[in-house]
């Protein structure tokens, strides 16, 4: 009966760990997920204003283009959409460089962070065992004084 009972904790016991290791996966899976997603509200915001900067580049085009009476009036308008669209896509591709370091820099710090508990963790785990032997020895000495006081 009393082997049962060991079986039975035993088998718990190690379910109830494995349910904490899936726990802390699926936490930490959430918890990238809404990194991504801040990142992701980023990028959109990065794309709203760039079309929204190329939308009003190309309103000014077209007036330009509207009052253009001669050749040379309409090629300065081309001139001038292709230089301020080439800024824009400079201006653009610097925002989303900075953003997509900043995202490859968060996650590296959140598993790092998360690497570090696990780490100690592992220590505390290993520190409870060295505790428990400890004890465990310190309960074998005492049953031992005890018998050599028994028999003294």
């Amino acid at each position: 009966m009393k082997l049962k009972i060991i079986m039975v904790f035993t088998i718990l016991t190690i379910g109830v760990q494995n349910s904490s290791a899936i726990d802390l996966k699926e936490k930490t899976r959430l918890q990238i997920e809404d990194i991504k997603n801040k990142h992701l509200k980023n990028k959109i915001d990065l794309e709203k204003e760039k079309h929204s900067k190329t939308i009003t580049v190309l309103e000014k085009v077209q007036k330009c283009i509207d009052e253009a009476t001669t050749f040379k009036e309409y090629k300065e308008c081309e001139k001038l959409e292709n230089k301020t669209k080439k800024q824009i896509r400079q201006e653009n591709r610097l925002k989303k460089f900075e953003e997509k370091k900043e995202f490859k820099d968060e996650i590296r710090r959140y598993k790092k962070q998360k690497k570090e508990e696990r780490i100690q963790r592992k220590k505390d785990k290993e520190i409870a065992r060295q505790v428990k032997k400890q004890q465990r020895l310190q309960k074998k000495e005492l049953k031992k004084q005890k018998r050599l006081n028994k028999v003294n």
